[in-house]
């Protein structure tokens, strides 16, 4: 290819390439980059795992949450959550003696996961969160500012939370310890990442 500054083109017009003109491999690798910067641009990290990963389970709402129940038998509820993160961690109300949260003071390894997607037929792109952890139920005092951070995400807990702690409830925390970032969105062909808990 002559030089730009060349006696033979600085005075020529510049001419758009044919199509025909571009070997097909650059075209290959311009439409390889292409999708890469679109990528990139999305949100600015896109192939940030941890910035995936607080993103998706930030946009959820309902977890399915995996307890053991008193016989050593796995026992699944679905619960509405607040997620905080580094440290990480999930919140939410229960009565205390509902299954679960016995379980919890019984024994407190849990797990669980978090489908922000919508489920339209087998094969589709997916996305998920699944994750292992501890939980524990927290006191009806002392939580001011968690309970208002829930409150602000889920209005309709207010009456609750206010009523704590005389009600038969209580905020439970997760501290997870490991998070399993399944995305085939980003991270095909090997979608599932495991993230550590901070």
């Amino acid at each position: 290819m002559t030089g730009a500054n060349s006696p033979a083109t600085c005075n020529a017009s510049p001419t758009k390439p044919s199509r025909e003109s571009i070997d097909p491999a650059s075209t290959a690798k311009l439409e390889t980059l292409s999708r890469t910067v679109s990528l990139g641009r999305r949100e600015g990290k896109a192939m940030d795992e941890r910035g995936l990963l607080e993103d998706y389970v930030s946009g959820g709402k309902l977890m399915q949450l995996s307890t053991i129940a008193e016989d050593g038998s796995p026992r699944v509820c679905s619960v509405w959550y607040l997620p905080r993160f580094g440290p990480d961690t999930l919140h939410f109300i229960s009565r205390t003696d509902r299954e679960h949260s016995r379980n919890i003071s019984r024994n407190p390894a849990v797990a669980g996961a978090i489908i922000d997607i919508p489920i339209v037929e087998l094969g589709q792109v997916a996305r998920g969160v699944s994750f292992t952890g501890v939980a524990r139920e927290l006191p009806g005092v002392g939580i001011e500012e968690l309970a208002k951070d829930f409150a602000a995400r889920w209005p309709n807990a207010t009456g609750v939370l206010r009523a704590m702690p005389n009600a038969a409830s209580r905020l439970y925390e997760i501290a997870v310890t490991e998070w399993v970032l399944f995305d085939e969105e980003n991270f095909r062909p090997s979608p599932r990442r495991i993230i550590k808990g901070l």
